[in-house]
């Protein structure tokens, strides 16, 4: 039995259907860490994980919950490093006094000045003993079996150097709500909004080589941390624990209630992300956004391009008027070439295509007979010198942007290209009424694609504002779709002598799965004229085609079900309809 989603996106969830998946979660996982922390103290040595809490006029309650939950954890190689940044409450700096003298696990650091968040910060670090570090904020909490996951995944995987954890807030009853199920690391999404942040645990190394907290950027210190050692790793060494860990705290004095708390702290970030990419050699502006922020590329790539184009029927004038926001696109600065396919398609309409587009580019058109698209691609164009080339579809009419600069979407779909192994890139196709028609998509449960924010409202941000923001996806739609021609052909190359009528879908599984990476821009957005009717035959379409996706070795695996790592198992089960049955 298929699962289906109540809603065609994925939403926030309320209050009482977390709670429930809370209650249900809660015990089997305390169960099982209490099992796997015995298995982990037989080993031989066990990683000791440093807390690092940084203080100032802390309210004391919270502060004494926030340490608390560190000392309930079932893992017990630990260590809690406070440093405060010179208080003047004087219960507050006798409650730290008094939890030193309590254990000898608890090491307290009382600065002479104030320095804020970054180099108080700096003053804990210099108490860790540990050869890992996690930060927890002075009125948050962690979950008591936190530490135990964290361990096991150091203990599982000694490669890698960063971890982090899904998260959840506490509200005002202490109740825990709006839970951030997180996808495995995205580093498009990170660059967007800071995913990272609770839990994050480094290696101790590592925080060492990057020299610790950088002054200058407070109230985004930790976004700056995390990004300078992404940095100096690979993706296989960033470790996602899916499992809400870190609970926090909404107040007024913080981000998770009050965007304005901190209101130097989304510039901070801006300054943040532009040092990462400077440091790449990329040259680019930052814009700030309600829901994270936006990487704005200052040069082009695309300098010629490849249009894909099937011809199912439409009217010159139809190909025409499409095709139109194409040249838009391209402007003068763009060699355009144009492949038209076609099954029957008649011979004087050829001619009058011919005429009309003569001097927009070179094309030529291809009767599809016995071999698909993409088999003639590879057989014929192997030696094609041309760096891009992009599927189209012609329901597209339209460009929806507020900017005065025509060509706009096509340079901005190229500029998520410019990482080496960023393969294929996808605009936001909305209808005529602004509503979500394709977007990144993510495999559901029984390998089932689905297109995140499906029918909402192009202006809708969704889940945590990953709808709108710019990040890598394991699927992406042919409808309309820019890709790099040197490796869209390379996987050519391992199948000339086959007679398999390789698809696009089966490509980009193959591109997947040789560590290629496929984004989505929405701020690249196209409008497709298909009524309703007509939509919903091209999704049929597309998840009867995209199967192909889920072929291994030319073998039929969609039996096996497909972890799409940018898509959390836990969110998509929430918004199921079979689980909202059972409530």
């Amino acid at each position: 039995m298929f699962i289906k989603l109540t809603k065609k996106y994925i939403s926030p969830l309320s209050k009482k259907l977390y709670f429930q998946w809370v209650k249900e979660n809660n015990k089997k996982d305390i169960d099982k860490a209490i099992k796997l922390n015995k298995e982990l103290l037989l080993l031989k040595s066990t990683p000791l994980i440093s807390i690092i809490i940084p203080t100032y006029n802390s309210n004391p309650k919270w502060l004494i919950e926030a340490i608390d939950s560190v000392k309930k954890q079932i893992y017990p190689n630990w260590q809690l490093c406070i440093s405060d940044d010179f208080s003047s409450n004087k219960e507050l700096l006798e409650i730290l006094k008094k939890e030193e003298r309590l254990s000898d696990k608890i090491n307290i650091f009382f600065r002479d000045y104030n320095g804020h968040i970054s180099e108080n910060s700096n003053s804990a670090l210099n108490l860790v003993k540990g050869e890992w570090v996690a930060l927890l904020d002075h009125d948050d909490l962690i979950r008591e079996d936190a530490l135990v996951w964290i361990a096991k995944g150091i203990v599982d995987n000694p490669e890698v150097l960063l971890i982090y954890s899904d998260e959840d807030k506490l509200d005002s009853n202490n109740q825990r709500t709006q839970p951030y199920f997180k996808p495995d690391f995205n580093l498009e999404l990170l660059l967007g909004q800071n995913f990272f942040s609770h839990f994050g645990i480094y290696n101790k190394n590592l925080l060492d080589e990057i020299g610790g907290f950088r002054l200058g950027y407070e109230g985004s210190q930790d976004y700056d941390l995390v990004l300078r050692c992404v940095n100096k790793i690979n993706n296989q060494q960033i470790l996602h624990i899916n499992k809400v860990l870190y609970h926090w705290r909404m107040h007024e004095l913080s981000a998770s209630f009050n965007k304005n708390a901190k209101s130097y702290a989304p510039l901070a970030a801006k300054n943040a992300i532009q040092d990462y990419l400077y440091q790449k050699g990329e040259d680019i502006n930052v814009e700030i956004l309600n829901h994270g922020y936006r990487v704005i590329s200052k040069k082009n790539p695309l300098k010629n391009l490849l249009l894909i184009v099937e011809i199912k029927g439409e009217s010159v004038i139809e190909i025409i008027n499409s095709l139109n926001v194409v040249f838009l696109g391209v402007g003068k600065d763009i060699k355009l070439d144009i492949l038209f396919f076609y099954k029957s398609f008649n011979i004087k309409k050829i001619k009058q295509l011919e005429r009309l587009l003569r001097n927009k580019s070179n094309i030529e058109f291809i009767k599809l007979k016995n071999c698909g698209i993409c088999k003639y691609i590879g057989n014929e164009l192997t030696h094609i010198d041309i760096d891009f080339m992009m599927f189209w579809d012609l329901s597209i009419i339209d460009i929806a942007t507020e900017r005065d600069d025509e060509s706009f979407w096509i340079k901005e779909l190229a500029s998520s290209l410019k990482e080496k192994n960023a393969v294929a890139a996808a605009p936001k196709i909305i209808t005529k009424k602004h509503r979500v028609f394709f977007s990144g998509i993510y495999i559901g449960f029984r390998n089932i694609p689905q297109s995140i924010n499906f029918n909402q409202h192009s202006s809708n941000n969704g889940y945590f504002g990953r709808a709108n923001l710019i990040q890598e996806f394991s699927l992406l739609s042919k409808m309309v779709i820019l890709v790099k021609t040197k490796n869209f052909l390379e996987v050519f190359n391992k199948f000339q002598k086959t007679k398999d009528n390789i698809g696009f879908y089966r490509i980009m599984r193959i591109l997947k799965e040789n560590n290629y990476r496929f984004i989505y821009n929405p701020f690249s957005v196209l409008v497709s004229n298909k009524n309703y009717l007509q939509r919903k035959l091209f999704k049929i379409k597309f998840a009867f085609e995209s199967l192909g996706f889920f072929k291994i070795n030319n073998k039929e695996s969609s039996k096996e079900i497909f972890k799409d790592p940018f898509i959390n198992k836990n969110i998509i089960l929430l918004n199921s309809k079979e689980y909202l049955e059972k409530k």
